[in-house]
């Protein structure tokens, strides 16, 4: 193995521990204005054509399709409305 290479992963590995250290270090609770911040920084430092993270897993992971969700919340209220 070169010594490059040596170099190369000794920091790739270095960087994953600090990133593994920082997130143990987070809270659980975070407030919508921390998670704004995060996102807005994340927007303004990491190339748009960047997806992942150097573990390749994706920095943004869809959780639900808030339009479904609103959709549904509608027809309920209306529903509730006409039934008064």
């Amino acid at each position: 193995m070169l010594i490059s290479e040596m170099c190369c992963q000794l920091l790739l590995y270095t960087l994953q521990s600090e990133a593994v250290r920082l997130a143990r270090q987070l809270s659980a609770d975070v407030t919508t204005l921390e998670v704004e911040d995060i996102l807005t920084e994340m927007a303004n430092t990491v190339p748009h054509s960047v997806t992942n993270c150097f573990h390749n897993r994706p920095f943004i992971i869809p959780l639900a399709k808030l339009d479904d969700h609103c959709r549904d919340d509608d027809q309920n209220s209306e529903s509730l409305s006409s039934s008064l």
